[in-house]
């Protein structure tokens, strides 16, 4: 009969083959070793490495650290007007302030002979967007139009035109410059446009946005 010493040996290494064969210790589960001399001894299993670091980390604290937040894109400009810049026209005599960075564009002769009346000229005040359109007529922010007066006061040259007909109409006076102003009763955009009678001269002005109207309120004539 064997001593009692070698059956608890053989026990306890039996214990130990089964518990290796079944799985990995888990991180600080105990561990039954069976040593040559036929003794046992405890320990901690070590950590897996999985636990020592964050999983797809670079930072020294093994945490994975959020990246930091990219600024938002800036949105693109919508053309922002620049500083006020003086047009001065001398074969039309008049003046305005526009924004710096506007595309000033004359109308070429053969649209002129396309309007009625025909207006001696058509000068477009447009900012960047508009001016770089392909759409075609694409509308100017302001737009001046000049036409010979022939004589004729503001009000009876309006009527002979047959720009004001079927239209209302009231006076209007900017900082420097007084008319009328011409409103249709429909859905036609603009529904209304500033008339002035100087040097003999008609002049036709349309405001079409803020900065138009700025535009607008900036004629002089000279």
């Amino acid at each position: 009969m064997l001593p009692k010493y070698v059956l608890l040996s053989i026990t306890v290494w039996m214990i130990s083959l089964l518990a290796l064969t079944a799985c990995s210790p888990a991180a600080g589960q105990e561990v039954v070793t069976l040593k040559s001399d036929g003794s046992t001894e405890v320990s901690q299993a070590a950590k897996s490495a999985a636990s020592d670091s964050g999983s797809g980390s670079d930072s020294p604290s093994g945490k994975a650290e959020a990246p930091d937040a990219e600024d938002a894109a800036a949105p693109a400009d919508s053309v922002k007007p620049g500083p006020a810049k003086n047009y001065s026209d001398a074969a039309y005599k008049f003046a305005l302030n526009h924004p710096d960075n506007y595309v000033v564009r004359p109308l070429p002769a053969e649209k002129l002979a396309g309007l009625k009346p025909k207006p001696l000229a058509v000068i477009q005040f447009m900012n960047p967007t508009a001016a770089n359109s392909t759409v075609p007529d694409e509308a100017a922010d302001f737009e001046m139009r000049v036409f010979q007066a022939e004589g004729k006061t503001l009000e009876s040259w309006l009527a002979a035109s047959g720009l004001s007909a079927g239209a209302a109409s009231e006076k209007f006076t900017t900082p420097s410059i007084s008319g009328l102003k011409v409103c249709v009763s429909t859905m036609i955009v603009p529904g209304c446009r500033f008339y002035a009678l100087s040097n003999g001269m008609v002049y036709q002005m349309t405001a079409m946005t803020l900065e138009g109207e700025e535009m607008l309120n900036s004629v002089t004539f000279q």
